[in-house]
């Protein structure tokens, strides 16, 4: 499936109440952060540097203690 078809085919799943699985499921999260060496990488890698400062150690929510 190209892209397009798989938000469309997500978007009719969500719309009818039906659970994403198989080849429509959205990745989870559970891969490591890649930033990319342009000017919108470096922009999100500062964010993130930012965020993770202002925590000072601290847990960012339930899941990371």
């Amino acid at each position: 499936m190209t892209k397009g078809e798989l938000r469309a085919a997500r978007k009719a799943a969500v719309r009818s109440g039906r659970p994403l699985t198989g080849e429509l499921a959205v990745d989870g999260g559970t891969s490591p952060v890649e930033f990319t060496e342009t000017c919108r990488g470096y922009r999100a890698r500062d964010r993130w540097a930012r965020r993770y400062d202002e925590l000072n150690g601290a847990p960012e929510g339930d899941w990371d203690r």
